[in-house]
């Protein structure tokens, strides 16, 4: 057999070398670097930044990159490039070298400050994760805020969050994350329940406060020089093992005593229980619904924008069909309704707030008590109809169904969380071990 000439002994295939143009990102990549400085005590300081030197038309000059993500850094290196070419040094400079200060060693609330102005999450999502990261602050700086720390508003709320928010970032290392998630866990003792429920609120509070240093974020975060390595580098989270819904109710029971025992003077928390378990809604859902949204000629009801309420996610916009018997309790309501909303309330929605605020809240609070008090006990009563919803679907029409009804992002959501099958699955072989083989 005669050899191709790239066989020939001692010869190596030649490498091909690929070349990127400067306005390339990827030019920058080993161009790019991360520079120290020497901090009061002389001592040499690495940026967490990344820093990069170009030269243009005979002149160099090293420019901040404002990002310790290096893919975020490599593309503002080309970008500044291009504007050298197309703008040239002075008006570069105006845009890419602003006289702004660099907070060397920023607090907590400067780096909230920071993220909160790059405008990347929504208001409500934000407030979430800065409370979570707030928490695991306040506990390793041992600032403590009593009972009223996470209320929205008051002056112990504003007093634990101005003291926490003063806290220097740069002592929320891996270590002491890690150190707090043990301690955390420990603190409930040797209780194996207690224990599990205890990991996985850590793992929770871990895993929003870390989504604030997400590249994402990060890459648009100005002003504040991130310390190294950041907080949560390297922090991983177990999944939860408790996470299923296991259903523990009696739905047909629950369903005949609430039609009895919450009719009348009660009848909006019967509307509220009957979305939650006939259609799965969440609770902003059902307070923000508008009878518009309900179709009872074609017997649905449509999860969608309206001028109060924005769906959790773009999946969570769709439809939710009604039983018959459903539908015609809600068309008799209607003909009582004295505004927009299905749930009436007195309470007018707040608009523009940072926090989930329910204009049916007192509703809420009246049928939660009376779920748990017929059996219903969890930590979320009204999601546990949600979740009973699930599982009820996953049964009659399967796992695919209950994740389209649920409007989940994900089957495996579905799969994970919510769908619990309660059907007796055996392999039908008792009848062998009593003698009476089929």
């Amino acid at each position: 057999m005669t050899a191709k000439p790239e066989d020939a002994p001692g010869e190596k295939p030649e490498k091909k070398t690929v070349k990127r143009s400067k306005f390339h990102q990827d030019y920058w990549s080993d161009r790019i670097c991360q520079r120290t400085y020497k901090d009061s005590a002389g001592r040499d300081v690495l940026l967490t930044e990344w820093q990069v030197y170009i030269q243009h038309l005979g002149k160099r000059e090293w420019f901040q990159l404002g990002t310790p993500v290096k893919a975020a850094a490599t593309r503002k290196a080309a970008e500044i490039y291009g504007s050298l070419r197309a703008q040239g040094w002075e008006k570069t400079r105006e845009i890419y070298k602003p006289r702004a200060h660099i907070v060397q060693a920023p607090t907590v609330g400067e780096f909230l400050e920071s993220v909160l102005t790059t405008e990347t999450i929504k208001s409500k999502t934000f407030a979430l994760y800065a409370r979570k990261f707030r928490k695991i602050v306040s506990d390793l700086a041992g600032v403590d805020g009593g009972k009223d720390k996470f209320k929205h508003r008051g002056a112990s709320a504003h007093k634990w969050r101005t003291r926490v928010d003063a806290v220097r970032l740069s002592i929320i290392t891996p270590e002491a994350v890690e150190s707090w998630r043990r301690a955390h866990i420990q603190a409930v003792g040797l209780n194996a329940e207690k224990r599990d429920s205890a990991e996985n609120t850590a793992n929770s509070a871990i895993r929003n406060a870390r989504s604030l240093f997400s590249e994402t974020i990060l890459s648009k975060v100005q002003g504040v020089q991130l310390p190294r390595p950041l907080p949560f580098e390297g922090v991983s989270i177990a999944k939860d093992r408790n996470a299923h819904y296991v259903s523990r109710i009696d739905p047909g029971a629950l369903i005949a005593t609430a039609k009895r025992e919450l009719s009348g003077a009660r009848s909006e928390q019967l509307k509220i229980f009957l979305l939650g378990l006939f259609c799965g809604l969440r609770r902003n859902e059902i307070d923000k619904l508008l009878w518009r949204s309900v179709d009872f000629g074609k017997g649905s009801i449509r999860i969608e924008i309206n001028p109060y309420f924005t769906p959790k996610a773009a999946s969570s916009i769709g439809e939710c069909f009604l039983e018959l018997e459903v539908a015609a309790f809600l068309k008799e309501a209607k003909t009582k309704a004295t505004g927009e909303f299905v749930i009436e309330s007195e309470t007018a929605p707040r608009l523009g707030v940072s926090y989930d605020h329910y204009r049916a809240n007192e509703h809420f609070k009246g049928l939660i008590s009376w779920l748990r008090a017929n059996g219903v006990d969890t930590d979320n009563p009204l999601h546990t109809l949600r979740k009973e919803f699930g599982r009820l679907l996953t049964e009659r029409h399967g796992i695919y169904a209950a994740s389209k009804m649920l409007r989940h992002s994900s089957i495996l959501v579905t799969a994970s969380y919510y769908a619990d099958d309660q059907r007796r699955l055996t392999i039908g072989l008792g009848s062998a071990l009593s003698g009476k083989m089929k």
